[in-house]
C-alpha cells in the first residue's frame, strides 16, 4: 500500500488521464473497423458471437482488415491496464488525501471509524 501512495500523485494520474483520453478520442476511432465496411461489427462489441460470425467478418475484412484487426487487438490489451491503474491510483490519491479524506471517508477500507 505503501509503494501505490508513492505513486499517486498528480502528476502521474494526469499522465495516465491524458493517456485514457488518447486510446478514447484518437486510437479506439483510428483503428476502427467501420471504416473498412459500414456493416462490420467487430466481435468485442457484440454480445455472443459463433463461428460462422467470426469466419464472415474475416472474410469481408479481407488481409488488410484481418492486419487491422490484429493492431486492434494489441489497443485492447494496453487500454485495461492503463484504465485499471488510473482508476486504482486515483482511489488511494482520494483515500489519503488528507483535504478529501472527509469527503471521501467511506473509499478508506483499511480505517475502521
Amino acid at each position: 500500500m505503501r509503494i501505490l501512495q508513492k505513486i499517486a500523485r498528480l502528476p502521474v494520474i494526469a499522465i495516465l488521464f491524458a493517456v485514457c483520453l488518447f486510446f478514447v478520442l484518437y486510437l479506439f476511432p483510428h483503428f476502427d473497423v467501420k471504416s473498412i465496411s459500414y456493416k462490420l461489427e467487430i466481435l468485442d462489441i457484440r454480445s455472443s458471437y459463433s463461428f460462422a460470425d467470426v469466419s464472415d467478418l474475416f472474410k469481408a475484412l479481407g488481409a488488410d482488415g484481418i492486419k487491422l484487426y490484429k493492431e486492434i487487438l494489441i489497443v485492447d490489451t494496453f487500454y485495461p491496464m492503463v484504465y485499471t491503474s488510473l482508476f486504482i491510483l486515483c482511489m488511494v490519491y482520494l483515500g489519503s488525501a488528507e483535504k478529501l479524506f472527509v469527503a471521501t471517508k467511506w473509499l478508506n477500507v483499511n480505517n475502521p471509524q
